[in-house]
Formats: C-alpha cells, structure tokens, sequence
C-alpha cells in the first residue's frame, strides 16, 4: 500500500471512536492511580510518624523499603495468576488487599516490628498490579495504539503520585493528624473497585459491551492471548538477551523513581527546607512532569513508528537510552545548586524524563518482544526491578546521615544522585546494546512467526509503503 491509499479498516486504529478498550483503559489507569496513592503516602506520613515515635533516618529507610520486600514476592506469579484466574480479578485484588492493609496501619504504628510486617504484606498484595495491567493491554490493546496505551496506563503512577503528595501533606498536618491519611486513600481504593468490577472484563470477546467493529479492530492486530494450558517457556525468556537489556533498562528507570519516591518529602522538607505542607505541594511538581512526559511520550513513540516510518528498535533505544540518562543527569545538577527552586526544577526535569524514558522505551518493548507472554515477561523485569525499591531506600538511608542541613549531608545527597546516574548510564548502556524490537522467536504466540523488523514496522510498511524498509536503525 502506497502514501495517500486509505488503510484498511482493521488496521486503523481510528475506526471505532471512543470504544471500549478505552474504558478499560481509563478504569487501567485510574487502578494503578489508586495502587500508587497507597504506595506514595507513607513518604510524606513518616515524617511526622518519624517524629512521633523517634525513629532514625535509617528506621525509616526501613519503613520505606519494607514494602518493596513484600512487592518482589510476586512479580513471576502474579502475571501466572492474571492468565490463570483473568487480570480483572487479579488486580481487583491487588487494590483491595492493600487497602484493607493501609487502613490498618495507624493501629499498627505503635508496634515497629508489626509495623514492618504490614508494610511487607501491603507490597506482597500490590505486587500482582502491574503484571495483570500488562496481562489486560496485551489483549486489549491493538497494535497501532500500543505506547500509547501503555503510556496513558502507566501514567495512573505518576498522577496518584501527583495527587497522593499534596493530599498526604494536607492530611498530615490537618487536626486530625497522620493517621487521616490512611483511612481517606483506603476509601478511595474501594470506590475504585465498584466500576471496575462492573465495567471490566478480561478480554474483548468476553465483553458484551464492545462492538463487533472495535472487537474485530483489536482481535486482528493481536495474536492469540496465553491461556496457561501450555507451559511457560522460562528457558527461553531468561536466555533471551533483549529481555535482559529490558531488565537493565527497568531496573535503572526504577532506581531513580523510586530514590525519589521515598526520599523526595525529606529532601525538600530537610536540605532545602520546605516546611512539610509545602513539601507535600513541591512534590506534586516532578510528578505532573512525569503524568505528562509518560502520556505525551507514548503517542510520540507509536507516531514516529507508525507514521514516520522508524524502526521500532531504534525508537526504543532513542526514548530509554537518551532520555533516562538526561533523567540522572539531571539529578546530579540538583545536588549542586544552592537554589530551592532551582532544584525543585531540575529534580522535576529528572522525573518528567524518567516517564518519558519508560512510556516510549522498556514498558512497550515487552510486548514488542513477547506479546503472547507479556504479562509473565513484564512480572519477571519487574522481579529484577522491584530490587531498587528496596535497595535505593535503605542505601540512601545510610548514606543520609542526618535530618539536619550541614556541608556534610550536602555532599550525602550528591552521592546519592552520582549513584543514580551511574545507574542509569550502565543500565540503559546494556538496554542499547541489547535492545531489539522484532518478536522473539517462541515467544510470539502460537502459529505467529517472529518478524525481523518487529510489530510497529508491520503495520508501518502496510501504512506507508515500501518507504519504511529504508529506514536505517
């Protein structure tokens, strides 16, 4: 098909309007909108829960990093779990789990060590969430709409990161104390799960609401969805070299995510001292960045793939490699500024690249690379990248030495930002190296051939003609 020739039907992602993959999209987003406010309001609550019951910088990395030891447990099995029992149910669960948890909480505060525990199983409850939302995109997403579609969903974390800060701070600091905020973000969990439960199911066939025209649309670019009634081909997904260079890339994207995650309320509240109800509004700054970065980036991405002709390797390397390094270079610029709203800039330029890196880079190369096994692909990168949430918290926490600004925790903070780039360097280094954006062989989907210039180049070649082939990597 030649420029100027209308597409067909199947392949236009345009076709059906405002449909229902886009409901499930929004319901996506907004789940893992409510998974993250569960996740981010322990970060701006254990200041004044540090204050309340003495406990030291390194008692709250503990407190912060608590949680990610539970969420390691089960990346692997929640993407089993979502094709066995559906994604539906699965991160219904992963909401309703933690919230009970999160509710818990101020009851449990007094107890350091039950404290702990409960912030341990809150992750071992949220750890299902993002295998099962990539369980979902992978049959509900059509081709020509995928970084998009993992972009908008995606972008759920850093708008309840966005919302979560300023509402925490607010909370905190209101009559009622900490503990308010524990009870309103468990409230608004359970106000998710009802349209959800209602609105969602787990694959296009089985959903009465869709029309027979969007149905087609996505059931044509997709391959046949995992069942669970054939073994999962483990040798094949850990001896794959691109699935270790998507590893490399999530794990250095996650380490700055999640320094500043947990960190970020302190650092502006103890080094650059904003008061912690003005910390709880500066945090929301880097995240909006994030929000709109991780949007944006993903159509970006699907645009020059799918209408600009280029290849779906060279876009991935491009947003992963060149953007996440800016993300750390960034960073390291903030420690080195004597100006508060310098800083609070750059750590917001840091953020904002951080989710224009994932939208475009590592998240929908997984199912460039895998989309018949997404969910267990993306449960396994999220093993490996689950490991800076607890290392990053407790590492900075040693590194940190006090609350109090001084020329020594100056110096701390550069550190811990050196740390981050040089993460990022050798992390999205490999993901260059190793990156490639065709189906992998056995990991495709039943009677579906691996293709050499990957599923973006396809549907681009069927869209632009035979111009695309041209297109040096």
């Amino acid at each position: 098909m030649r420029v100027g020739d209308a597409p067909p039907a199947a392949t236009n992602g345009r076709c059906c309007g405002f449909g229902q993959r886009h409901v499930v999209a929004l319901l996506a987003h907004l789940g893992l909108f409510v998974v993250y406010v569960l996740r981010v309001i322990v970060s701006v609550a254990v200041v004044p829960m540090a204050q309340e019951f003495g406990w030291s910088p390194d008692e709250k990395g503990w407190v912060l990093s608590a949680f990610f030891f539970g969420y390691i447990t089960l990346q692997l099995g929640g993407g089993y779990l979502s094709v066995r029992y559906g994604p539906k149910l699965v991160l219904a669960l992963g909401v309703l789990v933690p919230a009970v948890l999160t509710a818990l909480t101020p009851v449990v505060a007094g107890s350091f060590p039950l404290l702990i525990a409960v912030r341990v199983l809150t992750g071992v409850g949220e750890a299902v969430s993002y295998p099962a939302l990539h369980s979902l995109m992978g049959a509900w997403s059509p081709l020509e709409e995928r970084s998009q579609t993992v972009g908008f969903v995606w972008a759920g974390a850093y708008l309840g990161t966005t919302f979560a800060f300023p509402i925490a701070g607010a909370l905190v600091t209101s009559s009622f104390g900490w503990p308010l905020v524990y009870y309103v973000s468990s409230a608004a969990a359970a106000l998710w799960l009802v349209p959800w439960w209602l609105l969602v199911s787990d694959r296009p066939r089985d959903d009465p609401r869709i029309s027979e025209e969007e149905r087609d649309l996505i059931v044509s670019s997709l391959p046949t969805a995992f069942d669970g009634t054939e073994p999962v081909p483990w040798r094949k997904i850990v001896g794959t070299p691109a699935i270790w260079g998507v590893v490399c890339g999530h794990v250095a994207n996650n380490w700055l995510f999640y320094t500043l995650l947990t960190w970020l309320p302190d650092y502006l509240k103890y080094e650059l001292g904003f008061d912690l109800k003005a910390s709880g509004g500066l945090a929301v700054l880097p995240y909006i960045g994030c929000f709109l970065g991780s949007t944006l980036s993903g159509r970006a991405a699907d645009w020059l793939i799918h209408r600009r002709g280029w290849r779906v390797v060279t876009t991935r390397r491009v947003f992963q490699g060149i953007f996440e390094v800016l993300a750390g270079l960034a960073l390291v610029l903030a420690g080195y500024t004597t100006n508060a709203a310098v800083a609070v800039a750059l750590v917001t330029v840091s953020v904002t690249l951080v989710g224009v890196a994932s939208a475009g880079g590592y998240a929908p190369n997984i199912l460039d690379l895998a989309p018949y096994f997404g969910g267990i692909v993306l449960g396994f990168s999220n093993t490996m990248g689950t490991l800076p949430g607890i290392i990053s918290p407790l590492l900075t926490g040693y590194i940190v030495t006090s609350d109090v600004r001084s020329p020594e925790t100056v110096a701390e903070w550069r550190t811990v930002f050196w740390i981050g780039l040089s993460i990022a360097v050798v992390g999205n280094g490999v993901f260059v190296l190793l990156a490639k954006g065709d189906k992998i062989e056995g990991l495709q989907g039943p009677d579906e051939p691996a293709d050499e210039g990957g599923p973006g180049m396809a549907l681009a070649e069927r869209l632009v003609g035979d111009g695309c082939s041209s297109v040096e990597e």
